[in-house]
């Protein structure tokens, strides 16, 4: 779960510093970044130091923000895993 945690955390991180460049903001999480991500909150021996985004000191404060400021609200299925 780790790797995959590690592997959605790079990818997301690469296209929001790509959009940031253009000075257009990052795409909205999907239903399997929510999902991997929301697994990875359970995990108790998650490392939290893992990744920090938007000054946020932990990996769990930086996954929350991610999943309140990037899943879009409505039908989408990433909407759906979030709730």
């Amino acid at each position: 779960m780790i790797e995959e945690l590690k592997d959605v955390i790079a990818q997301w991180t690469k296209q929001a510093q790509e959009r940031e460049k253009l000075g257009i903001p990052p795409l909205p999480l999907t239903e399997r970044e929510v999902m991997v991500m929301a697994r990875a909150l359970l995990d108790a021996g998650l490392d939290q130091t893992l990744f920090q985004w938007d000054g946020q000191s932990t990996t769990a404060d930086a996954l929350l923000y991610l999943l309140d400021n990037h899943v879009p609200p409505g039908v989408y299925p990433a909407s759906k895993a979030k709730a």
